[in-house]
């Protein structure tokens, strides 16, 4: 059979699809999220979807009293390929450092395989690019010592008959210097990094061989196996570094789907430490984006029109859409992110985890956002801002 390349552009991100589905597994865990006092602010980068800039805001929502956050001026603003696809992330892992760092296409291409560039972001400061060859759609990590870790790529040699290999590899880069390691590199399809711990990176990998997750060890380059076979289907990853757990949206099987049926598609927790797989909720949608929470449970948007839920607790005030979550504030008691109603660019929240409260943020409609994470910094203008 012949397969035609599509490229690593192909493989990352998929829309998603209305749902049927049950929840199985233990309900959360009982400790509760202590009382918020405050809300960190977040970091939104903002801009026209297919335009070539695109701005660094810091906002502040209230969290006291009714009423949405104004977006406010921006502190700063990087340029870009026509309509390039963006992710990004605030240092420490989205946890309320000023930093933000970003993968965006630099470089308009008809292969946008490796088209991203790392960039690093700071209000009153000039985008200062750290890597190029950063794989398309790709979200950058960084790790509890600030070391940002990103998947990097060469295009292989096109077949007619067979898909592309590439030279795949993951590199941590320090932020301050441009120093680079490479911690691994495979010849494949396609190379994530879902997270990193204080000693761990751990990478999704799908190469000729099949697909499997692995944690290499940031000193010695080690490889540990976290799970040594699945279909290539893996998506949605959410690692909890203080619980040292890794949660994930997947096909159960590699099964052919009929014309007509929709696949099964299953959410899994998998324990790093002792490797034990739990398999929390089961159904025919793929556009769950499961995210681990603090008490246990797991955020998921089973049905857009209903809006966000839970597996085992209470549904949070988000509204219709899906929910795609960016971070935890550092002490746990928010959650921050983007929620997408049919139809609609997205709009930031932060969610009091303690009270199920939300917050959001407005954002022109004609906008595109992401949300990076939360930030340290107090909202600032920046000299020559956008």
């Amino acid at each position: 059979m012949k397969v035609r390349y599509l490229g690593l552009a192909a493989l990352v991100a998929l829309p998603w699809m209305g749902a049927r589905s049950g929840a199985t597994g233990a309900a959360p865990k009982s400790t509760a999220t202590p009382q918020a006092v405050g809300a960190p602010a977040i970091a939104l980068l903002v801009g026209e979807p297919l335009g070539r800039s695109t701005a660094l805001h810091f906002v502040s929502p209230s969290m006291a009293g009714a009423g949405d956050a104004s977006l406010g001026p921006a502190v700063g603003h990087f340029e870009h390929a026509p309509g390039a696809a963006i992710r990004a992330v605030t240092g420490k892992g989205g946890a309320e450092s000023a930093t933000v760092f970003v993968v965006a296409d630099l470089e308009a291409d008809k292969d946008l395989s490796f088209a991203g560039g790392l960039l690093r972001l700071r209000a009153g400061e000039d985008a200062k690019k750290l890597a190029d060859r950063v794989i398309h759609s790709s979200r950058p990590v960084v790790a509890p010592d600030g070391k940002v870790v990103v998947a990097r790529g060469e295009p292989g040699v096109a077949s007619r008959d067979t898909m592309r290999v590439d030279v795949l590899w993951v590199d941590e880069i320090d932020p301050e210097t441009g120093d680079t390691r490479t911690l691994c590199s495979i010849e494949g399809y396609l190379l994530y990094v879902i997270g990193a711990t204080a000693r761990e990176v751990v990478v999704y990998r799908v190469s000729p061989a099949g697909a499997d997750i692995v944690a290499i060890d940031r000193q010695s380059k080690a490889e540990r196996t976290i799970e040594p076979k699945l279909p290539p289907f893996a998506r949605d990853f959410s690692l909890d570094p203080e619980d040292k757990t890794l949660t994930f949206l997947d096909r159960p099987d590699e099964s052919f789907v009929p014309p007509g049926t929709l696949a099964e598609w299953r959410v899994v927790r998998v324990d790093l430490t002792t490797l034990g797989e739990k398999e929390l909720h089961r159904g025919t949608s793929m556009g769950v984006v499961p995210f681990a929470l603090p008490n246990g449970d797991v955020l998921v948007s089973l049905d857009p029109a209903k809006g966000p839920s839970t597996l085992f607790g209470p549904p949070p005030s988000l509204g219709q859409g899906v929910a795609e979550p960016a971070g935890l504030s550092r002490d746990r008691a928010f959650l921050t992110g983007v929620t997408r109603a049919p139809g609609e660019l997205g709009r930031p929240f932060v969610l009091d985890l303690s009270r199920n409260v939300a917050r959001f943020v407005d954002v022109p409609l004609d906008e595109r956002v992401i949300v990076a994470g939360f930030v340290s910094a107090a909202p600032t203008t920046a000299k020559g801002a956008l």
